[in-house]
């Protein structure tokens, strides 16, 4: 996951070892709502008082059935503002 602030454009890598455990950090690898939802609290944890909400971006590879990995989502969209969802999302990449 990538957190960058809103105003200066500055950007930091998390590590999720930080907030995550083992087991919930597997989890979260391929499941599209989860790394939504952690997006959303990254945002919350970082967001400085009284400021801008500060972007979340995640470069997510998964591997399914022996295939080559790819991503699993758009690198480029910013997670924390992406609304809950029931079916999917434009920001997963298609899966071919």
């Amino acid at each position: 996951f990538y957190v960058q602030d809103a105003e200066t454009g500055r950007e930091g890598v998390v590590d999720n070892r930080e907030f995550l455990n083992a087991h919930q950090e597997k989890q979260m690898a391929f499941q599209p709502d989860m790394i939504r939802q952690f997006a959303h609290f990254l945002a919350s944890y970082y967001r400085p008082p009284d400021g801008p909400r500060p972007q979340v971006r995640a470069e997510v590879w998964v591997t399914w059935n022996g295939r080559p990995s790819r991503l699993l989502i758009d690198p480029a969209v910013d997670l924390a503002a992406q609304p809950a969802f029931w079916r999917k999302p434009a920001w997963v990449l298609p899966w071919e």
